[in-house]
């Protein structure tokens, strides 16, 4: 209900009204006393009830008294057969919530109480009904009546916009599959879903909203593709919602009707290989690399099609039960007639639990057949039957996922004679940017060889074998471990922490879990090396971001953990010729990290080697940049070492952003978080570059103990062998136990520790550069510069002219006469 204000100035006459007044009463009252003196008059009331003719005059009345709103309609309220009323329309509410003052003109005929009306809605948007008693009179009458004033919302055009619609759409779901109201673009006129969702049958849409008070939906939408698993590639119609203001006041049209297209990725079963069990014709067990699943499709692969011996000659396939059933436990499978290649088709109907319908699966056997020997492969990674080539265009399979295809030994036999090789290497593993699948879902990569002799003669030419792989996909790294801190999912391959990046980028549950390395990893092999992408880009960074654009905003905000190995030769260049300079992505093993209360960051235990990282903004080893509320970020026992650079002149094709900005040997860009134990042996060297840190490019907020840098950086300004800017007047934030020692150049706010920013007084404590290899021997922007000499000591020196790392604990620092400290959690190799 709203609340109406009347200023004590509108309720006091002036001295000219108040004697009309008077004289209205004493006349009032003449009549009355009138009345009762005749006797023979019958007993009635003045206050009589209000004929249409009296309200009327007052409907004209309060138009003439309000010119200031052409839009207001005043009519009488047919509803009220007991007592007088007015309705009063066309105001309509704003997303700035406005109010409007009814003003009611007095005159000597008719005098009103109240004399104006404030109108103030509740909250925006919506739309109100208000009930104003006014009381009137007049030299015959007086009376109470009642004012119904309407407010009708405001237009949902103006309120649910491509900027405002997460706030009022809350989630959308599809056949018990969720996703937040971020996976949905909304142009204004029409909402989209891109491959947010997996097809499934029969499939049912609904949005969670918190629209404003007074407004429903209406949901029109159905599945686009029925009982069809296929994908969806393309946005396709799924219907319509509706967003209709409701109300009983007054009825008029304030709707909106919005179209859906929604797209969906392929059904992917939840039949796995490990939930089958294979016997071949002599009922020997199949090994779960000769089974693989693409969406509704169960391939059975290396088996002979060997001589039929018995009219009952077969095979079994069985399915596990749980979480599904279906209609047979065991299924036999017939030897086809011959002993050529072929393949052959089993249909059964496997009811999932989960989706509640039951959906057809096809089995298919690839039958081969044996031939001549031609190549022989040795490799751990083969199919067994795929290690041989006899003929043009045969193809080896890769069977196990995520793994490179390296061949132990390979002999080449050309008419019974092994002096032979062949050029050039077959391809180790696929580059999903560069190569496609089949329909099987496996990476056919073909590559044609030469055979030569031991004098280097051409044999064979353009020999042409096929090398298929497995993809590695979000069944490779989530089939062990559930996710969580105490039993992460497993990162054992190079492979598998090149795809975690497209899984945190494609399912946002993904992006909250906690993974564990089990593994040293070296990611410097093709496809990924610098070598193999002298101008591509490499490695994608776990996490991205844009200053602009929401809808790039993919953050890493869940755990991580090397538990002490090492990722070595990590290649990333990040893409340029980019629309725009806030279209720059940030570069790092995690390019965007994001911290928040219900779900903080923690990457800790890792080292990386010799790392090369090549930007524009926001550019580091470990960490390109990062988020954290209050705090919870938290990076720890990290090591780097390698180079950071800028892109060279005329590299991008659209737009030439080559100067770099954020840089740091750790970390780029840091608001908030905790960085503890770490170092960083990072040369990063740019011509024009601004905010450039040897540990953090950029800092805000951010609690920083325990930590050292000893690469070289260079640029034009703040330059800091530590941090290049920081920004240091939190109450939460501490900078303290750190030194640098690598050379510090630049041409503004360069500082041996600190570059440029803004540091409260006294916020870094025991802090330390070394004057002689940094080339700065007064500017430090914080803490205190010591000698090469007074540095490399066996412990903390507590007086005298050569103090220096006091407060410095043992128990985390290992000092040695003759060299700069080391963290025990964490020391260099």
């Amino acid at each position: 209900m709203a609340k109406f204000s009347l200023s004590k100035a509108s309720l006091t006459l002036s001295k000219t009204r108040l004697i009309q007044a008077v004289v209205f009463w004493v006349f009032f009252l003449w009549i009355l006393s009138g009345c009762t003196r005749n006797i023979d008059a019958p007993s009635s009331s003045i206050a009589t009830a209000i004929n249409d003719s009296l309200l009327n005059d007052l409907i004209l009345l309060i138009k003439e008294s309000n010119p200031q709103y052409p839009d207001m309609q005043v009519k009488i309220d047919k509803t009220k057969t007991n007592s007088p009323g007015l309705i009063v329309t066309g105001f309509t509410n704003t997303v700035e919530r406005t109010s409007w003052t009814l003003n009611i003109n007095q005159n000597n005929t008719v005098i009103t109480e109240p004399t104006h009306i404030k109108i103030t809605p509740s909250q925006a948007i919506s739309p109100e009904n208000f009930t104003q008693i006014l009381s009137i009179a007049t030299p015959t009458t007086s009376h109470e009546i009642e004012i119904n004033i309407s407010i009708k919302g405001s237009p949902i055009s103006e309120w649910f916009t491509p900027e405002s619609f997460t706030t009022y759409f809350e989630s959308i779901s599809f056949a018990g599959q969720n996703n937040p109201a971020s996976v949905l673009n909304f142009d204004g006129q029409k909402i989209s879903n891109l491959n947010s969702f997996y097809n499934t049958a029969n499939g049912r849409f609904d949005f969670s909203t918190e629209l404003p008070p007074g407004y429903e939906l209406r949901n029109n939408l159905v599945d686009p593709d029925g009982s069809n698993l296929d994908a969806i590639p393309q946005p396709t119609n799924a219907g319509t919602i509706t967003i209709y203001e409701s109300t009983s006041s007054e009825t008029y049209t304030n709707s909106k009707t919005y179209t859906v297209t929604i797209a969906l990725r392929p059904f992917i079963s939840p039949v796995i290989r490990n939930h089958i069990q294979v016997t071949d014709f002599n009922n020997n067990l199949l090994p779960a690399s000769s089974i693989r699943v693409t969406g509704t499709n169960i391939i059975i692969s290396e088996l002979y099609n060997i001589p039929n011996t018995d009219d009952t000659n077969s095979g079994t396939i069985r399915i596990a039960p749980p979480p599904f059933t279906y209609e047979n436990l065991n299924i036999s499978y017939p030897n086809p007639e011959g002993v050529e290649a072929t393949t052959t088709h089993i249909d059964v109907d496997i009811e999932i639990f989960i989706l509640g319908t039951s959906i057809p699966h096809r089995i298919t056997f690839n039958f081969l057949e044996a031939h001549p020997l031609i190549l022989t492969f040795e490799s751990p990674h083969l199919a067994p039957d795929s290690k041989t080539i006899t003929s043009h265009g045969e193809t080896l399979i890769v069977t196990n996922d995520c793994e490179f295809f390296i061949p132990t030994s390979v002999l080449v036999e050309v008419n019974r004679d092994t002096n032979y090789a062949f050029t050039p290497t077959l391809p180790v593993y696929f580059n999903e940017r560069k190569h496609t699948t089949n329909r099987e879902g496996n990476y056919i990569l073909p590559t044609e060889i030469d055979v030569q002799d031991a004098s280097g003669n051409p044999v064979i030419t353009n020999f042409l074998i096929n090398v298929q792989f497995p993809p590695c996909d979000e069944d490779s790294i989530l089939e062990i471990g559930a996710g969580t801190p105490a039993n992460p999912y497993l990162i054992d391959k190079g492979p598998k922490l090149y795809y975690l990046a497209d899984l945190i980028k494609m399912h946002p549950f993904a992006r909250e879990r906690s993974y564990k390395l089990t593994t040293d990893i070296d990611m410097g092999i093709t496809p990924w090396s610098e070598a193999a992408n002298p101008l591509d880009y490499g490695f994608n960074p776990i996490g991205e971001s844009s200053y602009t654009k929401d809808s790039k905003i993919v953050a890493f905000k869940g755990s991580f953990d090397c538990s002490g190995h090492t990722i070595s030769n990590l290649y990333v260049r990040t893409k340029t010729g980019v629309e725009s300079r806030n279209d720059r992505l940030p570069a790092g093993l995690f390019g965007y990290i994001r911290g928040e209360r219900r779900s903080p960051v923690t990457i800790k235990n890792c080292r990386l080697e010799n790392v090369t990282i090549i930007g524009d903004h926001n550019v580091g080893g470990l960490v390109g940049a990062g988020d954290a509320i209050s705090n919870s970020v938290s990076i720890s026992n990290i090591s780097v070492t390698g180079t950071i650079s800028q892109h060279p002149p005329n590299y991008g094709k659209t737009h030439n952003y080559t100067n770099i900005s954020n840089a740091g040997g750790l970390i780029g860009y840091m608001q908030g978080g905790i960085v503890t134990k770490a170092y960083a042996n990072v040369h990063i060297a740019t011509s024009n570059g601004t905010n450039i840190g040897g540990l953090i490019g950029h800092g805000k907020f951010t609690t920083i103990a325990n930590v050292y840098a000893k690469g070289n950086v260079s640029g034009t300004s703040n330059i800091g062998g530590l941090i290049g800017n920081l920004i240091a007047t939190g109450t939460n934030d501490s900078y303290s136990n750190f030194y640098t020692t690598g050379a510090v150049t630049g041409t503004s706010e360069i500082g041996g520790l600190i570059g440029g920013g803004i540091v409260a007084s006294g916020r870094i404590e025991h802090a330390y550069w070394d004057t002689e290899t940094s080339g700065l021997s007064r500017t430090s922007g914080g803490g205190t510069g010591r000698t090469t000499s007074q540095m490399q000591v066996a412990g903390p020196v507590l007086s005298g002219n050569d103090r220096v790392y006091i407060n410095w604990s043992r128990g985390i620092w290992r000092f040695t006469n003759g060299e700069y400290p080391q963290l025990i959690s964490i020391p260099e190799r």
